[in-house]
């Protein structure tokens, strides 16, 4: 999320360097929040920009998202709760 807090960078950056060092000689990556997630729902697609993804399964690198996220991250705060625990959640 950009211009968020410097409490949720570190616990977001924390976490992708976690992966990443667990990750590592593995075929799975972590992905930072540049990275949109594309979500196919029933009647439309949505894009989301998770704080931290993991693509086991890439995408073309011509591609400008990911479609399948073994794992996504979500650092949540009070302003964020609602849409990373709801809609998102739910897609």
């Amino acid at each position: 999320m950009a211009g968020a807090r410097n409490v949720h960078n570190l616990i977001a950056s924390n976490t992708l360097v976690s992966l990443g060092s667990r990750l590592r000689g593995r075929r799975c990556r972590p992905y930072n929040s540049d990275t949109k997630i594309r979500i196919r729902l029933p009647s439309h697609i949505r894009f989301y920009y998770p704080d931290v993804s993991v693509i086991c399964r890439p995408n073309p690198q011509t591609d400008s998202f990911q479609d399948e996220a073994a794992v996504v991250v979500e650092v949540v705060s009070r302003r964020t709760r609602r849409t990373d625990e709801g809609e998102k959640k739910d897609a």
